[in-house]
C-alpha cells in the first residue's frame, strides 16, 4: 500500500513549464522530472498537453483518468456515426454539407486521432473514471490506484 506519509513539500530551484500555458500546463522542477517513475493525471478533460510534453521528456507510464472526457464529441459514438455518415456515407453527401462544417469535422475527427495516438495503452494509459471515495462505473479511489500500479519513485500528480 503506498504510504501518504512520504509525500511532504521540498524546496526547489530548477523549474520549467511542461504543458500549455493554460490550465494544462503546469510548473515542474528538472530533477524530479529525472526522478519520476509513473504520472498520474487526474482531470484530463480535452487538453493533455502537460502528459504529452511530459513524455517528451521522458519516456516514461503515464495513466491518465477522467470520466467526464466522455462526453466530448470527439470521442463520442454519436461523432463517429455523423462523421462516417457524412464523409464515407452515400458518396456526393460530402458535397451537402457547408465548408464550415465540413472544416469543423475534420478538426474534431483530427483531435480524435491525436487522442487516440498519444493514449496509445502501451505507456500512456487513459481510464475513464473520476476520482472518488469508492471503485464503481465511474469512480476509482486512490487506495485502487496506488495498489494496482507498481509505484518506484517520485509520481508527478496533476488535478
Amino acid at each position: 500500500m503506498f504510504d501518504f506519509n512520504k509525500c511532504h513539500p521540498i524546496e526547489l530551484d530548477d523549474l520549467v513549464r511542461i504543458g500549455n500555458e493554460n490550465d494544462g500546463g503546469y510548473i515542474v522542477s528538472k530533477r524530479q522530472i529525472e526522478k519520476t517513475d509513473i504520472v498520474l493525471s487526474f482531470g484530463v478533460r480535452d487538453d493533455w498537453t502537460f502528459e504529452d510534453d511530459f513524455s517528451k521528456r521522458k519516456d516514461i507510464k503515464i495513466y491518465s483518468y477522467d470520466y467526464s472526457t466522455k462526453d466530448l464529441p470527439f470521442l463520442s459514438n454519436k461523432f463517429i456515426k455523423k462523421f462516417i455518415n457524412a464523409f464515407l456515407g452515400a458518396g456526393i453527401s460530402i458535397l451537402r454539407l457547408r465548408p464550415n462544417r465540413i472544416k469543423h469535422y475534420l478538426g474534431v475527427f483530427h483531435r480524435a486521432n491525436d487522442f487516440y495516438k498519444f493514449f496509445d495503452e502501451k505507456k500512456r494509459h487513459f481510464i475513464p473514471k473520476f476520482i472518488g471515495q469508492y471503485d464503481d462505473e465511474q469512480n476509482i479511489c486512490f487506495e485502487t490506484i496506488f495498489n494496482s500500479i507498481d509505484v518506484g519513485g517520485v509520481i508527478w500528480t496533476s488535478f
